[in-house]
């Protein structure tokens, strides 16, 4: 299991704020997915939401905040594979080893799937610094 990351804003509670943009927790209809109706169908295998595997590292520079070597402004989120639902899954990007998409399990509407990524919300952490990036990225030192 992977250990993935994604830049995210900050909600006023500490949590990753949830939404439908690629800076906060949540796919953008239309552009991450082909649906862009709630109602249409999200199915695997056909994009998601974007995170990186194993290292922050790995987030594209103008998404890591300067603290990470980056030029973005959210703070990097941390979640273990295992922690998504039944209804989620991570899928490796085939085209780029240090990006991955969570994606539905199975066929669901857009709107079903966003609840499923916002239901993620509390198991989110925040990565402090560079050592704190949980087993992956630990181990691979």
């Amino acid at each position: 299991m992977s250990t993935l990351f994604r830049a995210m804003r900050e909600a006023p509670h500490g949590l990753p704020q949830i939404g439908p943009t690629g800076r906060t927790l949540g796919v953008r209809p239309g552009l991450d997915i082909p649906a862009i109706q709630a109602y249409q169908l999200v199915v695997p295998g056909e994009g998601g939401m974007s995170v990186s595997p194993h290292d922050s590292r790995n987030l594209p520079e103008h998404r890591r905040p300067p603290l990470f070597q980056g030029s973005g402004r959210d703070p990097v989120w941390r979640i273990d594979e295992g922690q998504l639902p039944s209804s989620l899954t991570y899928r490796p990007d085939p085209r780029n080893v240090n990006h991955g998409f969570v994606e539905p399990a199975g066929s669901m509407t857009l709107q079903e799937y966003q609840d499923a990524l916002a239901s993620t919300q509390p198991c989110w952490v925040l990565v402090h610094t560079w050592l704190d990036q949980g087993a992956d990225a630990n181990a691979s030192r």
